[in-house]
């Protein structure tokens, strides 16, 4: 399988790498490349598709080693350095420190809805997305992220969660957004599927990791939930775990090992 495509236009413009498959059952960023990639042509700059982690994608698993989007880091452990997906994200890196842009295509857990994923400097690049809610602020709880590496260099990182990673509708969320922000950077011609609301911006605030061995939810979660002050979410060990404030809950998991992501907590910016 080819997993990585150059595509040049005739004019001068912006470098821009579009990835999918960085975890390996996440699988509408690939089907959005393979779709789009025989045809796409653009007028300007430079286009990088990039089928990221294709042995996970082979055995259908997440990763097969670690986590991917982890470990986009300059230093890391010596396990790290030998596995599989280390290595691979050396040769991405290469494209990514000649790109000014970054657009990586994810899908998440049951009960998610599309939404995109950034840091404040990249606002203006996503308005004319058709994706209502925006997430900034996570790079620094999960340093070593594809889009943090992009920040951290002055660059523009932007990660769309396309929905429910087993729905294929996400396929369909991810295909249109290549397309929308390639038209946006005036990279391809077309016109621009924009939503009717107005985007809202939330800004991650803590993510809860389990200290028991049984965290448990008290109910699944959508992603952007409203958790009002003193809302007990889950149970951690027994423990009822509440807060003292109002927030938002993403990625919310029940968890049987200690030291486990849980949820996120975030509020509007």
């Amino acid at each position: 399988m080819q997993t990585i495509y150059e595509i040049k236009g005739k004019l001068k413009g912006p470098t821009v790498t579009i990835m999918g498959g960085i975890h390996g059952n996440e699988f509408c960023g690939v089907e959005a490349i393979q779709s789009l990639v025989a045809d796409l042509k653009i007028k300007r700059g430079k286009l990088n598709l990039i089928i990221a982690n294709p042995l996970a994608i082979e055995k259908d698993v997440r990763a097969v080693n670690v986590n991917m989007n982890r470990i986009f880091l300059d230093n890391v452990s010596p396990q790290i350095l030998e596995t599989y997906e280390y290595q691979r994200s050396l040769e991405i890196r290469k494209y990514l420190d000649e790109s000014d842009i970054l657009f990586d295509i994810h899908a998440s857990i049951e009960n998610s809805i599309p939404f995109i994923i950034t840091e404040k400097n990249a606002l203006d690049y996503i308005q004319n997305l058709n994706f209502d809610l925006i997430l900034t602020g996570i790079d620094a709880f999960h340093p070593g992220s594809t889009d943090g590496y992009m920040y951290n260099k002055g660059k523009v990182g932007i990660c769309i969660e396309c929905g429910y990673m087993c729905d294929k509708n996400s396929t369909k969320v991810a295909i249109q957004a290549i397309l929308d922000f390639l038209v946006s950077l005036d990279m391809l011609d077309g016109e621009i599927l924009k939503s009717k609301k107005s985007k809202q911006i939330f800004d991650s605030k803590l993510i809860y990791k389990s200290t028991a061995d049984d965290f448990k939810l008290v109910k699944k979660f959508k992603d952007f939930d409203f958790v009002p002050q003193g809302t007990v979410v889950g149970f951690d060990g027994g423990k009822p775990i509440s807060f003292e404030k109002d927030y938002y809950i993403l990625f919310a998991v029940n968890q049987n090992q200690e030291n486990q992501e849980c949820f996120l907590l975030v509020s509007k910016s």
